[in-house]
């Protein structure tokens, strides 16, 4: 009986989920964040999104910017943020 018990409410909770929007998620707090070291932004020119890293201990974070493909009939497609981590970069060794 519990077996199905728990069955039934995961079945619940996986049919629950698939109804739901997507969300942002909250700002962090301040005992959140974590300040990497070595931290730079690399501009690029238009139509091309701006990369951040930093270093998180001695691995490499990469981050694109967020952007917008333009499509051929002047309308946009939002374009997701990327990560990349690199173990042991050569840019944060100390």
């Amino acid at each position: 009986m519990k077996k199905l018990t728990v069955a039934t409410a995961a079945v619940a909770m996986l049919l629950a989920g698939c109804s739901e929007t997507k969300s942002d998620a909250p700002e962090p707090s301040p005992d959140n964040i974590v300040n990497g070291t070595n931290t730079q932004v690399i501009r690029l020119p238009d139509g091309f999104r701006n990369v951040a890293f930093t270093c998180y201990g001695v691995n490499g974070v990469y981050v694109t910017s967020r952007g917008a493909f333009q499509t051929g009939n002047d309308s946009a497609i939002p374009l997701a943020s990327g990560i990349f981590v690199i173990e042991n970069d050569s840019h944060c060794r100390r």
